[in-house]
Formats: C-alpha cells, structure tokens, sequence
C-alpha cells in the first residue's frame, strides 16, 4: 500500500474521532495491525476495505482515493425519520415474488407505489443501515495478538532463561546489556515493534538483581505487556498484588 491511501487511512481514522485501539477493537483486528496500514507497511484485506468504509460512510472509491480533502462523514438519518427496509426475494431469488417487495417504511407509511422491486423511497446512502462489524471470538482476537507480537515474547523469555539458568547467566553476565541492544534494534528494524519492544530493557535489572531481588520490575513487566498488547489496564493491576504473597512465601 502507497504511502498516500496509508495517510488517507489517518485522516479518515482521525476525522471520526476514533484512535487507533478503538478502531482495532470496531473491527476484530490488534491495535498493530492498524498501526502497520497507517505506516503503509501492510495493506487492509478486501474484508477490511469494506468494513473500513462502512465504519467511515463513504464508498471504497473514496476510501481508496489520493487527492483531495477528506470530507466530513456525513450525519446518520433523524433518528425520528422512518427507516426504509426491503421485502424480502421470492424462492427463485428473481426479487418479483410480489408487489410487497416494494419498499416500505419499518416505522409506518406506505410504500412506494411508483417504485420497482426492491427500489428504495429513502435517499440512496440510507438504504442500507450502518452497522459495525462482527466481532471474532475474544480467544481468537488474543491468539492474533500473541502471534503478532511472538518475536518481543521469545525475547523476554530467552532473557527469563539467561537469568534464571546458572551456566547461561555466567555465559551472557558480560555482554547481557549489549545483547540487549541488540535484541531490541532487531526487534525494531526487522519486526517494527519499537513499541512496546523497549519493555525488554526492563529485563537488564532483574538479570544483575536475580529474579527474586527485582521481582516487582518482573510483575511491571508482565503488566505493562498486557497492557498494551491486549489494553486491558483494569482489573490486570491485581498482578502487583502477587508481590507481598511472593516475599510472603520465601
């Protein structure tokens, strides 16, 4: 995707006044795969250009288009105006099954008798009513997320294993904060995840300290990590309160 229909991307976003997890949460996907279509870095499947104009009001050609201002959204019908519905086809789907099949009010009148099958009397952009997408299962929306954040998770954990494991502590004790570096430009150039790949610095720490000493930058970690990948904040604080029961128990 060029860098101009990315930009469009943003300004529509930002004209509907949604941020970037509101609109991941509207349409079933992470807060990074939003991200990567508004650096140009990866593109909306056809399912998403289409829900992402729904969502926006506008049509695919003006979603998709590259000059010119991006146009307010334009305003949901009267929420006293009558909402207009179509008959439904007949069997063989041929949609002249009979004269009902006229357009009709759900909220009273009568339908337009001047009208063909399945013709709607209300103006054209509120014939069919928005809707938001469907959303996939919570399990499913999770596993999406862990999957695009594996490389930061392999990180932490083959930190976790240089901290916790003897024979590997005393290899890496030298280098650990160089590694590190390392990791986390790897982790920047290679998988764009800057954020919220600097939580492995965090890990520096706890592997001078011992798990046991830096325990709590341990939960922060694992608290901010959830945080941002699954932006549940509330009620996941509650991992601080393993702390006391931690050093409680030793």
């Amino acid at each position: 995707m060029n860098i101009e229909i990315a930009n469009r991307l943003v300004q529509l976003r930002k004209k509907n006044n949604l941020s970037q997890e509101e609109l991941a949460a509207k349409l079933g996907i992470s807060r990074q795969a939003v991200s990567k279509w508004e650096r140009a870095e990866s593109s909306p499947d056809t399912d998403n250009l289409i829900l992402l104009a729904r969502l926006y009001r506008v049509s695919l050609d003006e979603l998709l288009k590259t000059d010119g201002p991006v146009e307010p959204p334009e305003p949901l019908p009267d929420a006293d105006a009558p909402v207009y519905r179509a008959e439904p086809f007949d069997s063989a789907g041929t949609g002249t099954a009979s004269a009902t099949e006229h357009a009709v009010p759900t909220g009273g009148g009568a339908p337009n008798e001047n009208a063909g099958p399945r013709a709607y009397t209300n103006p054209p952009q509120y014939a069919q009513p928005f809707c938001h997408a469907v959303q996939p299962p919570a399990g499913m929306r999770a596993a999406q997320t862990i999957a695009e954040t594996a490389p930061i998770l392999s990180v932490l954990v083959l930190q976790l294993l240089f901290t916790v494991i003897p024979s590997l502590h005393s290899l890496a004790l030298p280098v650990f904060t160089l590694l590190t570096t390392f990791l986390y430009l790897a982790l920047g150039f290679c998988f764009q995840q800057w954020h919220p790949g600097w939580l492995i610095f965090l890990m520096i720490p706890i592997f001078f300290s011992g798990i046991v000493s830096a325990f709590p930058v341990f939960i922060t970690i694992l608290y901010l990590l959830v945080g941002f990948l699954f932006n549940k904040w509330h009620p996941r604080w509650i991992l601080y309160l393993t702390i006391p029961i931690f050093y409680a128990l030793l």
